[in-house]
């Protein structure tokens, strides 16, 4: 009996730790370069906004997502894809399971622009309650 209970302690104990490891923060800082993939680049080309430097808080487990603002403010959640290369925030958004590089493709006045983020894991910071 007592073997019995031990092991439902470990199961519950390794389920415990995969459902942690599935949680935490990526905090992405800009490399600062952004590349034109079509449309016309100008000599010196500045975008009109910078790019800026991003925080996730990510459950694998529960497939979601919130993009935290500068303050830490998480207001939605979204689903996210991965596997174990990348994780997908969006068709336009992944990051590199294995460097931690974040690819980000954006519209800027009919030109598309990748913006390249460098990630680091952090502790997670739980999603906000839902209210209804």
């Amino acid at each position: 009996m007592k073997a019995v209970a031990f092991i439902a302690a470990m199961a519950m104990s390794v389920s415990s730790q995969a459902q942690t490891t599935g949680q935490f923060d990526l905090i992405c800082k800009h490399d600062g370069d952004v590349n034109v993939i079509n449309g016309q680049k100008e000599a010196q080309f500045v975008p009109p906004t910078p790019a800026k430097d991003r925080h996730y808080s990510v459950d694998l487990s529960r497939r979601m997502y919130c993009s935290q603002d500068k303050k830490g403010f998480c207001s939605t959640t979204q689903t996210l894809t991965y596997d174990d290369s990348f994780i997908r925030f969006s068709e336009r958004v992944s990051v590199n399971r294995r460097d931690g590089g974040l690819l980000s493709i954006s519209d800027i006045n009919g030109s598309l622009m990748s913006s390249m983020f460098k990630c680091g894991r952090a502790p997670f910071t739980p999603f906000p309650e839902q209210q209804f």
